[in-house]
């Protein structure tokens, strides 16, 4: 069962017709519609976040639903244990809260969104697609869909803790970029997963409003040596974007911005 006409109609007027993740400015309505409806408790067992307490008209209603791009749809649907429900409805509050009262989208758009509608999918609950797409995947004429966060999920992280021990323990450590909660929570688990690989962290430092810093979010300075170079294959491998200097031709600073 699909969300109502009216509950879409209603989602997209006060989510301002743009995903609701923090920071994503991308327009869901246009010449094609790529608005996915995220359930914040999944429809089925199995799912992200998934409430067997809930009933069906629950599991489909307005409070359960939010409003976002492919893009950041993946993101917190692939990383339950960050994007948790109460997470998510703090941010479903906050973005409706910017466009309380905004006009609704024709029933054209609604029809668009719910002829396609994909009762299971990859991200283990209804989601909503253009015609033209498969299986939940972006249509292929969009383009940027914004900046996702830095997120090292469980599973990643314990992969680099494995890789990691094969090598020489590291000393380290990390600046990063003042005022930004989302760089910050990155920075710390960063610095928890490089600790279990037995790296000797040097602690971390915030820098204010330092231009070179401020592009990348993120610096950590470590030894020129093979299990850095294992790091940097890490990263790269999980999408995210890094630079690497070396410096003195002994040691390397590693700086890291958005995943890709």
């Amino acid at each position: 069962m699909p969300p109502s006409s009216p509950t879409i109609k209603r989602l997209f007027a006060m989510s301002g017709n743009k995903c609701a993740f923090p920071g994503c400015q991308v327009l869901l309505t246009g010449d094609a519609v790529i608005g996915e409806v995220c359930h914040i408790e999944a429809d089925k067992p199995g799912g992200p976040r998934y409430n067997s307490a809930q009933t069906e008209d629950e599991r489909h209603a307005f409070e359960n639903l939010m409003l976002m791009c492919a893009n950041h749809h993946k993101v917190i649907d692939s990383n339950p244990e960050s994007f948790t429900v109460a997470r998510l409805k703090e941010i479903k509050r906050r973005h409706e809260e910017k466009y309380a009262g905004g006009k609704e989208p024709s029933d054209d758009i609604v029809a668009k969104l719910l002829q396609p509608f994909i009762i299971t999918g990859p991200f283990h609950g209804p989601t909503v697609i253009s015609q033209g797409q498969m299986g939940g995947q972006t249509a292929m004429h969009i383009n940027n869909l914004g900046l996702m966060p830095r997120i090292i999920t469980q599973a990643s992280g314990d992969a680099l803790v494995a890789e990691l021990q094969n090598y020489p323990s590291e000393p380290f450590y990390i600046q990063y970029v003042g005022g930004d909660q989302e760089i910050f929570d990155f920075a710390e688990t960063l610095e928890a997963v490089l600790v279990a690989a037995k790296w000797n962290s040097g602690g971390m430092s915030m820098v204010i409003r330092y231009p070179p810093l401020v592009r990348w979010g993120i610096r950590l300075f470590a030894p020129d040596n093979p299990g850095v170079q294992c790091f940097l294959q890490w990263l790269n491998g999980n999408g995210f974007e890094v630079e690497p200097h070396i410096r003195e031709s002994d040691s390397v600073t590693i700086q890291v911005g958005h995943n890709r």
